[in-house]
């Protein structure tokens, strides 16, 4: 048996991923993932800001699609996800579309759609949800009120002018005739309101 011993190079990073699959995350060593090479995760770490045991932040936080929270923060944040896991603390302003809280969270929460409060979490201040779900054993105290829906781009109709509208439309189509009192013959129903 005859064996060569040549030089070995170190392997790169691009070696290690290429048979791996391992994809690093985006500039923040300790989040690569795992994955099936040319498929993306769905909870993809770009964008994720972890903020681990025993660390503390404070500031405002920018440019952060998601935010985990197992040490301690307080800032200002607007992002698509909040998460404080059960020894995390964010003590703070939060506008975000999804937030779940097995930690603490205190100051003011704004979540457009689910608020996921789970055992032990505890949320206190001035709280705002879209969609809200309290496991048992979770906590809320403070100013706590449901979202209310944005107006924009809806205005209230008034029945009779809707009614109205629609029977200038089926005039104008020749699907509803004018009687002579400039009143349509037949009945048009509109959303609850009735044209005669």
């Amino acid at each position: 048996m005859i064996s060569r011993n040549e030089p070995r190079r170190p392997a790169t990073a691009a070696d290690v991923t290429s048979s791996m699959g391992v994809r690093p995350g985006a500039g923040v060593l300790g989040l690569a993932k795992a994955e099936q090479a040319g498929q993306p995760s769905e909870n993809s770490s770009q964008g994720t800001l972890i903020v681990g045991e025993g660390i503390q932040v404070k500031g405002e936080i920018q440019s952060c699609t998601r935010l985990v929270v197992e040490g301690k923060v307080e800032a200002s944040l607007e992002a698509r996800e909040l998460t404080v896991r059960a020894e995390g603390l964010y003590d703070g302003t939060a506008v975000v579309e999804t937030a779940d809280v097995g930690g603490t969270f205190t100051g003011t929460l704004t979540v457009k759609g689910l608020l996921t409060v789970e055992s032990g979490g505890r949320v206190s201040g001035t709280l705002r949800y879209g969609e809200l779900r309290i496991e048992q054993g979770g906590r809320l105290s403070g100013d706590v009120d449901l979202l209310e829906p944005e107006e924009e781009g809806r205005r209230k109709v008034d029945p009779q002018e809707a009614a109205k509208a629609a029977v200038s439309k089926a005039q104008a189509k020749g699907e509803a005739q004018v009687a002579p009192n400039g009143k349509a013959a037949s009945e048009l129903s509109v959303e609850g309101a009735t044209a005669r």
